[in-house]
């Protein structure tokens, strides 16, 4: 058992307390510790290396689980009887950096897609749209 396992297992829930008011923060919470850890890994063993084949399929299955993960979290969030709603905003942004960061490494935009973007957004800039 791991120490964040062992951390919950040794904090029960009182008898006068409520069970979704003690399980609701310690699921986010231990969701947050997993999305630290995997963001962690994810900066020094894919953004800051050249990474190699398997880290690049560990971190394409670890990433696509941890996204449902998130999105599992996020509708149980948004359930009207959920005890912590102030927590919407943190997963909303958690889940963004996770589909922004597996999009980047696991389906990159191509030179001929940046090109054809820099064209709409700045069609009169120097060396885009057409010549004057």
């Amino acid at each position: 058992m791991n120490a964040t396992a062992t951390a919950l297992a040794f904090d029960p829930p009182q008898a006068h307390q409520s069970i979704r008011r003690w399980l609701a923060p310690k699921t986010v919470e231990l969701w947050q510790k997993a999305v630290d850890i995997f963001r962690e890994w994810e900066r020094s063993e894919i953004l800051r290396k050249n990474p190699s084949p398997e880290n690049l399929e560990r971190h394409r299955e670890e990433g696509a689980w941890l996204i449902r993960e998130t999105r599992h979290l996020q509708s149980m969030v948004n359930d009207p009887e959920f005890p912590v709603p102030e927590c919407n905003a943190a997963i909303e942004g958690r889940l963004y950096q996770l589909e922004l960061a597996y999009r980047e490494i696991h389906d990159p935009m191509t030179e001929a897609e940046a090109a054809e973007m820099l064209t709409q957004a700045f069609p009169n800039a120097p060396g885009t749209g057409q010549p004057r």
